[in-house]
């Protein structure tokens, strides 16, 4: 589930969709995110530790970043690596009417295997690009957010223009 609002620009007008969660699209993100680290997209130590165990799962879920020296803000993907505690216990688990054995690969993961089936690998850094320290990341955008941020085209006050999926 998601969770977001739309902002509009006082000065310029340019509307931003802020948004965070898992929407209809997360097991192909999921499948393509792990792709590109397994081809280097984000580095070799990023791929080696992809490659490192059995059913290792990447945070795909979309998250807000704030930076709280410059308020520059971001919306991506978690980002984070996690592998399994027990490769068996994965290997058995169902999605549709196939084992992630009999599929050859995990489709996607859950937020329950996260918590429970799952252990973390690497934190992933998501870095200001003003300021390159380490940006804050919320699951939710914070109600006073138009408190905050200024609009990425022109610097303006942003405000709420809707609620766009509430959970």
């Amino acid at each position: 589930m998601g969770h977001g609002i739309s902002v509009i620009c006082n000065d310029c007008g340019k509307k931003a969709y802020l948004t965070v969660g898992i929407g209809l699209m997360y097991p192909v993100v999921f499948q393509d995110t792990l792709e590109e680290i397994k081809q280097g997209k984000y580095g070799k130590e990023w791929q080696a530790l992809c490659n490192s165990a059995e059913y290792v799962a990447v945070d795909a879920e979309r998250y807000f970043f704030l930076c709280n020296k410059c308020n520059h803000w971001d919306l991506d993907l978690g980002m984070d690596l996690y592998k399994p505690n027990n490769p068996d216990d994965i290997r058995s688990e169902k999605y549709g009417d196939k084992s992630v054995e009999e599929w050859g690969y995990m489709p996607y993961w859950t937020r329950e295997q996260k918590e429970n089936k799952y252990t973390l690998l690497k934190k992933f850094k998501h870095l200001c690009p003003n300021c390159n320290i380490e940006m804050d990341r919320y699951d939710k955008i914070p109600k006073n957010i138009t408190e905050w941020i200024c609009c990425e085209h022109c610097g303006g006050k942003l405000r709420k223009y809707a609620i766009l999926l509430s959970d």
